[in-house]
């Protein structure tokens, strides 16, 4: 089951931000999910399941691979996970899911630290 390179872990312990309902979103809380080994910083792309908008902030978060994830899910929440699938995911375009360090403890394998984003600015040619 485990993605490769998501070889860390993390338990949910809060109810994690977003627009999916509330109590679909608490169906995550005391999981233990597979995440990606450094966490920090990073400008998330969240996809608002209501509004349709993209989110673009900065928050410290982890990221968890969907497909992986939404299993872990099912065993436990069976609806919780329908209810996902029955809105499209995992994604075919955005294949993470991202949990905010307040959200989760770490369970093994992660490491906090500054990540930086690589913009095309950054990159030197702003119409890439």
């Amino acid at each position: 089951m485990k993605s490769s390179g998501a070889t860390g872990r993390v338990k949910v312990t809060k109810i994690p931000r977003g627009e999916a309902p509330e109590e679909i979103r608490a169906a995550w809380v005391g999981l233990v999910l597979p995440c990606y080994p450094t966490a920090g910083y990073i400008t998330g792309a969240e996809i608002g399941l209501e509004s349709g908008r993209v989110r673009k902030d900065r928050r410290e978060c982890v990221i968890v691979p969907q497909k992986e994830a939404l299993k872990i899910l099912a065993d436990s929440h069976p609806a919780a996970a329908r209810w996902w699938n029955d809105h499209g995911f995992p994604l075919s375009f955005l294949t993470n899911f991202s949990f905010g360090v307040d959200e989760v403890i770490i369970v093994s394998g992660v490491r906090l630290q500054k990540l930086v984003e690589v913009t095309d600015e950054i990159r030197g040619d702003p119409h890439r």
